[in-house]
């Protein structure tokens, strides 16, 4: 079914939901918004699927994945957008050991969500001296602002 199709019974199913029983015109009618959609993310994956943009199922993967990458590259410089870092650590020790400098950009403890996060996101700062003793190695700086991005 192409986009086209569903526009078409989109259009169609209110104009005879009148002719057919309320509950095959709802089931219809959400199936089409349900055929939508799915259609709808296909095309958003297809054009996601550019060389230069990875989709990963989950942050094992995608932590693997830069891995892979900083090894094979040997970067002179990493940047970093997290929130606590909590999840990267061993990311941040592969970093550390090809040599490359990190900036990495973290959420402020005081504008955390919560007091557990802002006692997590200090915890996290607190172990960087262990990763990184050379300090000219790591820059890292806070924001104050949630961005929330919706696909």
């Amino acid at each position: 079914m192409t986009f086209y199709d569903l526009v078409l019974v989109w259009v169609l199913v209110p104009i005879f939901s009148e002719v057919l029983s309320f509950e095959l015109a709802m089931a219809l009618t959400s199936s089409t918004i349900l055929m939508f959609l799915f259609l709808a993310l296909d095309y958003l994956i297809s054009i996601v699927r550019h060389p230069s943009i990875e989709v990963y199922e989950d942050d094992g993967s995608v932590i693997e994945r830069l891995r892979t990458y900083i090894n094979s590259t040997r970067l002179n410089r990493v940047r970093l957008i997290e929130y606590s870092t909590a999840s990267i650590r061993n990311l941040l020790v592969n970093i550390k050991e090809s040599g490359s400098t990190v900036e990495l950009l973290i959420c402020n403890p005081h504008k955390a969500i919560n007091k557990d996060q802002k006692d997590r996101i200090c915890s996290q700062i607190r172990r960087f001296p262990d990763i990184f003793q050379d300090t000219s190695k790591i820059k890292i700086r806070c924001y104050s602002e949630l961005i929330i991005v919706f696909l």
